[in-house]
């Protein structure tokens, strides 16, 4: 016991120095990976069109990677004796791969027309084979990407007392560099230098990301003395021996139990995924959702993209990072869980009212035809951050401390966050392909908000009533009181007002706004004069309304 602590104390020394640079760089790559995301979005709308399948095409390689690529870092990282290094090499793989996508994707060309002129597939026939074949080509920097973070957590993540903070801190600073990296995309890089240089300056970064922490895990093998080098060698091969040895998990040192979960809780580690699965697919259908909605108020661009994902994933980071220091303290950590998810659905379904008359506050209070097309994307960002930050900040939440329930041990804290990490990310597969092609088409946008929040409501359920070290008087009514709750906010909920969420008031709050003062009416009154909807209907591609 004593040795371990020594051991954690020295690695916590060597590795000291170096924890801000390497959050500074893991802040860079997850700015690159942003930036990726929407220059391969803005690419496959040559190949495949600007179309739902180009969206559902990136997103799905893109998270399908990152899960992936957590998931075989996690099952691989006990083998790797470097992860410092190892990382640097992930982030040149990285940075070399996206240097190649465009030829890549280009040269898909020839194949997808020899396929029309010699087999002439339909639409659906050719559109499927362009999503696999470009999808399978997004999935090699993807899966690189997904393997960083459980590798550098191997790094990391040196005692138990400090795991939930340690995690907590590299999801919420990988976030936060996502954040810079969709606001630059849309508002910067492309903007001002083209989707080609656009793609070089993010390869660069990465690049630079790689050969910074391949020095920085140089100098740290130079200072440390030989005969330490040696020691550590041969306490890692006794590891190794005694853990082949050991048939149970009990075996271990009672210091590495690092979640605190008592004996005969074994299937705790089980509902903790099930939950945070469930969260991720709740997740994407809120994105997904809410990016419908929105653009029906502020136009569907790229502007109007990079805003939403902007602030969506902004709300991810925010409460990654605030919640970071309490995880580690935090006694009943399944409970606190069970109540995130709870809120999650709770205050996302309390923001559909808002989401619902929002034209009507962007027509009078956005576009009000003095500001600059700068400043009206900032206070838009300001009201979309507002309306979504509770929800999106108890989602960044929730996987660091789901992560801390599922670590067994420090020494296999990689191997936690990677497959953490891959549930949840495949979760948020299932949601994308769902939402998108599914349950907007069929049952529409609010009630696909209202499946999320249900969806939200199983995952509390689940985890409350497996709490350990709580009455299960205590475990039922929590459970119900959630529900309850969510209940009660959804019975005051009323169905949208489809004139309203179709008035368009990114290009007609003008002419709103002067009916309504020439008639002396409401604005609302004013966006639905002389317009009467006699159909409305969401499809797979867009949202259609006729009016007489």
């Amino acid at each position: 016991m004593a040795k371990v602590k020594q051991i954690a104390r020295q690695r916590g020394t060597a590795s000291g120095g170096t924890r801000a640079l390497i959050l500074a760089f893991l802040l860079v790559s997850g700015a690159c990976g942003l930036i990726y995301e929407i220059l391969w979005m803005k690419l496959l709308t040559l190949v495949i069109g600007n179309t739902v399948f180009s969206v559902t095409t990136v997103l799905t390689a893109f998270m399908g990677g990152l899960a992936l690529g957590s998931y075989l870092a996690g099952r691989l990282i006990d083998r790797i004796t470097d992860p410092l290094r190892t990382y640097g090499l992930l982030e040149a793989a990285i940075g070399g791969y996206a240097l190649l996508v465009p030829l890549l994707l280009a040269g898909t060309e020839p194949l997808f027309r020899i396929v029309y002129q010699t087999l002439a597939p339909s639409f659906y026939t050719l559109s499927l084979l362009r999503f696999v074949v470009c999808g399978l080509l997004l999935l090699v920097p993807t899966t690189l990407m997904g393997a960083t973070l459980p590798v550098l957590s191997k790094y990391f993540v040196v005692r138990a007392s400090h795991l939930g903070r340690s995690v907590g801190l590299l999801y919420g600073v990988n976030t936060l560099g996502a954040v810079v990296g969709s606001f630059a995309a849309g508002f910067v890089l492309i903007p001002r230098l083209g989707v080609s240089w656009t793609i070089a300056l993010a390869a660069l970064l990465n690049l630079a990301v790689a050969g910074g922490v391949v020095l920085v895990a140089r100098h740290r093998a130079s200072r440390e003395p030989a005969g330490e080098a040696a020691a550590g060698g041969a306490r890692q091969r006794a590891g190794k021996q005694s853990k082949k040895k050991r048939r149970a998990p009990e075996a271990a040192p009672a210091e590495e139990n690092v979640a605190g979960v008592p004996e005969g809780w074994s299937r705790l580690p089980v509902v903790v995924l099930a939950g945070i699965g469930l969260s991720g697919v709740a997740a994407m259908t809120y994105q997904i959702a809410w990016t419908r909605v929105l653009a029906l108020s502020i136009g569907s661009s790229v502007y109007t993209f990079s805003l939403i994902l902007t602030a969506f994933i902004g709300g991810l980071a925010l409460g990654s990072l605030l919640i970071a220091p309490f995880i580690d303290t935090r006694r009943h950590l399944v409970v606190g869980l069970g109540l995130t998810q709870g809120a999650i659905g709770l205050s996302a379904l309390l923001i559909v009212p808002l989401l619902g008359e929002l034209p009507v506050f962007i027509a009078e209070a956005v576009l009000d035809g003095s500001r600059s097309f700068q400043s009206i994307h900032a206070v838009e960002f300001a009201v979309i951050f507002g309306l979504i930050l509770v929800p999106t900040s108890l989602m960044g939440a929730a996987v660091p401390m789901a992560v801390k329930l599922c670590a067994a041990a420090v020494a296999r804290v990689g191997r936690s966050v990677g497959t953490v990490y891959a549930v949840n990310t495949g979760g948020a597969i299932v949601g994308s392909v769902a939402t998108g092609f599914l349950l907007i088409p069929w049952v529409g946008t609010q009630t696909s908000i209202v499946i999320a929040v249900a969806l939200n409501l199983v995952a509390a359920g689940l985890l409350l009533l497996h709490a350990p070290r709580v009455s299960l008087v205590r475990r039922v009514a929590g459970t119900v009181v959630i529900a309850g709750l969510t209940v009660a906010a959804w019975s005051r909920t009323s169905e949208w007002n489809a004139t309203i969420l179709t008035s368009g008031p990114f290009l007609y709050a003008a002419t709103y706004r002067n009916t309504s003062a020439e008639q002396q009416i409401a604005l609302p009154e004013a966006m639905q004069r002389g317009r009467q909807t006699v159909f409305f209907k969401e499809g797979l591609h867009a949202a259609v309304s006729v009016h007489n």
